[in-house]
């Protein structure tokens, strides 16, 4: 028999059977103060009627173990817990020699609780308290304070957006940064590099000298000045109606234009820019991007404007964003171009499908190619346009008419592309003649699944992210489509609504096919992002739906990965519970939108934010 120093750790418990049922009896608190008090409680039960001896009584050694740790080590070390503290090598080794008993402390803690957390609760707890004891001082230990300044800078430099120029708000990079620590602003601030990007929202003050103006000018000059010699990459956003805010900030920045990487405009404002226009070759000699938008290219009298692109020796990134380019498209180095954006709605820089194509053929080291023509513009007389060949191309999105007597037929665009080495295709199928209720008769629109299929079979092409709406066509040709496309990452399909929807394709086969089950584990084993559109516009498709994520977002066979991403935009006459089936797809990250939950180009402009892929 134990003495009374060895039971105090003992832990027991007591199950009772009667005739009718078996309860669990509380033992006294204090019932391992020593061996009385446990004989006390048998004789109650006893007292009761019971039988204790046909209790089955279950008892362990488990040790209380301590309830404070001991910091008698380190407790010179305890004003700096909390701080950025950098213990020095012998506080370090005393530390490090301390947090290893600690831990074999608590890791001895965590056995308990794992043994019987019934009759251990109060040891979890206890291990709660140890760990907090803990952590302060494994802190101190972090890496991270030890680290080179020369490694630090390295990783903030890795933080910074690449997508779009920094923005200038404390809770961004890099001004983040100086939030951490002293060390930590100190060190931000003497890196030139983190302060090479910035992105500026001019403010829509009704003064041009307003003390918001002056106040965003002066934070411009400062980051610029803490750039030191490093190129500059700049983007502006200017509101609508209040370009006139715009030319302060542009006197902050054209002393620097020797250093300009990067530069855009959003909008341009070119009457009110002499001062960029009357720029010379020598004054940008390092310009690789350069991005204007502007609400209509106007070819006026006296296009400045338009001379400027044709002074930048080394621009390799172009886009022009408007709603009317009436003006003819700059002259540029076309075969140096890497990358090319063109949007217009209205007019296409003075060309046509034939000049859009031989312009094409001359930027042979094209890699990223965002082509929006205007809609509504018939041709006079049928084109034939010749293939051409880009060889490093890896991005192509087209955003064109579907009616097969416009001058920017799609179908006929995409027929022109021969990309080997395309691995992003988006498709953005349109027309305004289609709502048209005064069109007596469906207009001919083109087959987008089979100009696609065409550019795939003819390309023998390595897809990673496919996006495209289609009006008519055929399931088995998509299904083809993605069969020539094992390695898709990414696939976006929706819906694009015509006057004559009884051709519509037919999506319910490409879902099914897509789904994956014990027999067949579905197609695209590599999908990680799925977005689909308006695909859900009969009641039919709602299981389907459901499946087919919840397939891809469970375990699959080999060699297939889990959704990613999952994102649903609902017909706006659908009947499926969005709640329930976000619910139903974890870990997958769902987003399922109703037409009403859509963000509006207007909220989108809003954010000011300029995308770097063009």
């Amino acid at each position: 028999m134990a003495d009374d120093a060895q039971i105090s750790g003992l832990s027991v418990s007591a199950s009772l059977t009667t005739e009718h049922n078996s309860r669990i009896f509380d033992i006294p608190a204090n019932w391992h103060d020593n061996w009385d008090v446990f004989r006390t409680t048998l004789h109650e039960l006893e007292d009761r009627g019971l039988n204790p001896y046909a209790a089955m009584v279950a008892v362990r050694l488990v040790g209380t173990g301590p309830t404070v740790l001991d910091t008698s080590s380190v407790e010179h070390m305890k004003t700096h817990l909390g701080t950025n503290y950098l213990p020095t090598a012998l506080e370090h080794k005393q530390v490090k020699a301390f947090c290893a008993n600690a831990a074999l402390e608590i890791s001895k803690a965590s056995a308990r609780i794992q043994e019987d957390r019934r009759c251990l609760a109060e040891s979890e707890t206890r291990h709660s308290d140890l760990c907090e004891i803990l952590d302060p001082y494994l802190a101190l230990l972090s890496p991270i304070r030890t680290s080179p300044p020369e490694i630090l800078q390295e990783i903030f430099a890795a933080c910074m957006p690449t997508r779009h120029d920094a923005i200038m708000h404390s809770s961004q990079m890099p001004l983040v940064l100086g939030r951490v620590c002293r060390i930590w602003r100190s060190l931000s601030l003497s890196t030139p590099v983190l302060w090479s990007s910035m992105h500026v929202v001019v403010p829509a003050a009704d003064d041009v000298a307003s003390a918001l103006v002056r106040e965003r000018c002066d934070a411009l000059q400062l980051w610029v000045d803490r750039s030191g010699h490093c190129p500059l990459s700049i983007s502006v956003f200017v509101p609508y109606s209040f370009e006139k805010n715009l030319r302060p900030f542009v006197d902050v920045i054209i002393p620097y234009s020797h250093r300009w990487k990067s530069l855009k405009l959003l909008p341009a404002t070119r009457e009110d820019l002499p001062v960029m226009w009357n720029l010379t070759p020598e004054d940008v000699p390092i310009l690789e991007v350069l991005e204007i938008s502007d609400q209509q290219f106007e070819s006026g009298p006296d296009p400045r404007w338009l001379r400027f692109f044709t002074i930048l020796p080394n621009l390799r990134r172009i886009a022009l964003r408007c709603y009317n380019a009436e003006a003819p498209l700059p002259s540029c180095p076309w075969n140096h171009i890497t990358s090319l954006c063109l949007e217009s709605q209205r007019s296409f820089f003075q060309l046509d499908a034939l000049q859009v194509v031989q312009l094409l053929a001359q930027c042979q080291n094209l890699e990223t190619c965002r082509l929006v023509f205007p809609i509504g513009d018939p041709q006079t007389v049928p084109v034939s346009l010749p293939e051409i060949t880009l060889l490093h191309l890896e991005t192509l999105a087209i955003a064109a008419d579907i009616l097969v007597d416009s001058n920017f037929n799609i179908g006929q665009l995409m027929a022109t592309f021969i990309v080997p080495a395309l691995r992003k295709l988006h498709l953005t199928p349109i027309s305004y003649h289609i709502y048209n209720p005064d069109v007596a008769e469906s207009p001919v629109v083109s087959d987008v699944i089979v100009a696609m299929d065409d550019l795939l079979l003819r390309s023998s092409c390595d897809l990673r992210e496919l996006s495209v709406q289609f009006t008519t066509g055929d399931a088995d040709t998509l299904l083809q489509s993605l069969h020539r496309s094992p390695n898709l990452t990414a696939l976006s399909l929706g819906y694009l609504h015509t006057l004559n929807n009884t051709l519509r394709l037919d999506l319910m086969p490409v879902l099914v096919e897509l789904t994956c089950t014990e027999s067949f584990p579905g197609l695209c084993p590599n999908l990680t992002d799925l977005r689909l559109t308006h695909c859900d516009q009969t009641v039919e498709f709602h299981p389907v739906l459901k499946t087919l994520i919840e397939s891809r977002c469970a375990p699959s066979p080999a060699g297939f990965v889990r959704l990613r991403s999952a994102h649903l935009g609902l017909w706006f006459r659908s009947t499926l519970d969005a709640d329930e089936l976000t619910a139903s797809i974890t870990p997958c990250k769902a987003t399922i939108l109703k037409p009403m939950d859509y963000p509006s180009a207007v909220d989108n402009a809003a954010a000011g934010i300029l995308d770097r892929d063009m």
